[in-house]
């Protein structure tokens, strides 16, 4: 948590043991005001509180667990298959449709259990290749670059039926679309075979590999955002918001691969590593930047975690809850 006061309300949160989800049950465990249904699927949340009810659900399956959603007035739809570029290049299919369904089936399940209003997790999958720093209003310029092609259209398409239940429908549910960057911190996805790069260099670092691999040159850069700045913004979405809108929620700086391995080796004292970089290892985009002036000016949002904070965060999690 870091420090934003959730408005108070009901909560129906979806993806409740996931990275996301991990950190709103975090900052809405035991809040004044506030009930939470924590909604998962295989594996229970890792945040319990007397406010906290817990449900178990299939979210792919169409209107799930309708007793998590009733009485509701927020849904944050925060589920979803983990899509990284090893995922995707193992399995390009079913991600995409998994993710499809999850969201559009948590949408309705929301809609007709009449919640005041929803946050979906989107992501910036749906923008173009370009070396522009990317605005909102450039999501539907263009196709998605290479491996990220039909996830990118998923994603475009999901945020147009978020703009149909907040104006089409005859009842109006606004619904927010959070699109993060690469989003990281405790509570993270590790496993050696799917994890994005952040989480598998923690990993590496932690458990003193040698050498430790880069998939690529580590010139590709990323803007990380920390995982509760996004929950963050979520409430600021929430509190401040009746509409339908789609934000940016991003650091607003990039870092290159072998930047954030160096602060790694650093914050966890690996000065003897030896780094070994694979060009014939899968890698997404080179270059990207994303533009969070929108939720600045609009939801007065803007990210408190440094990401040598996050990064500390991140490593004391790991070694402290998986390693040991």
């Amino acid at each position: 948590m870091t420090g934003t006061i959730p408005p108070k309300g009901c909560y129906c949160v979806l993806g409740a043991s996931g990275l996301a989800g991990s950190h709103a049950l975090k900052a809405l465990c035991d809040v004044p005001g506030v009930e939470v249904r924590a909604v998962c699927h295989s594996r229970p949340p890792r945040i319990a509180g007397k406010n906290i009810q817990v449900f178990q659900a299939d979210l792919s399956v169409p209107y799930p667990c309708p007793e998590a959603f009733e009485g509701a007035d927020y849904a944050l739809i925060f589920a979803g298959v983990l899509s990284t570029s090893p995922v995707l290049a193992s399995d390009p299919v079913s991600p995409v449709l998994a993710n499809l369904r999850i969201a559009v089936n948590c949408l309705e399940a929301a809609y007709r259990a009449g919640v005041a209003k929803c946050v979906w997790l989107s992501s910036t999958t749906g923008y173009p290749a370009g070396d522009e720093t990317h605005s909102e209003d450039r999501m539907f310029h263009g196709d998605p670059p290479g491996n990220w092609y039909a996830l990118g259209w998923m994603t475009r398409y999901v945020e147009t039926v978020c703009r149909a239940f907040s104006e089409r429908f005859p009842r109006k549910m606004p619904v927010i679309a959070l699109r993060p960057t690469m989003m990281y911190g405790e509570f993270d996805h590790f496993d050696e075979e799917t994890a994005h790069f952040l989480p598998s260099l923690v990993r590496r670092v932690v458990n003193r590999e040698r050498p430790i691999e880069v998939w690529g040159t580590g010139e590709q850069t990323r803007d990380l955002i920390y995982a509760g700045d996004v929950v963050d913004a979520a409430f600021a979405a929430v509190e401040k918001l009746d509409r339908h809108a789609a934000f940016n929620v991003a650091s607003g700086k990039s870092h290159s691969v072998n930047e954030i391995l160096r602060m790694v080796l650093e914050l966890d004292q690996y000065s003897d590593s030896q780094v070994v970089r694979r060009a014939d290892k899968p890698t997404s985009i080179s270059q990207c930047s994303f533009s969070n002036t929108k939720a600045m000016v609009e939801i007065d949002f803007k990210p408190s975690i440094s990401i040598s904070e996050g990064l500390r965060k991140t490593i004391e999690w790991y070694r402290n809850d998986v390693v040991t």
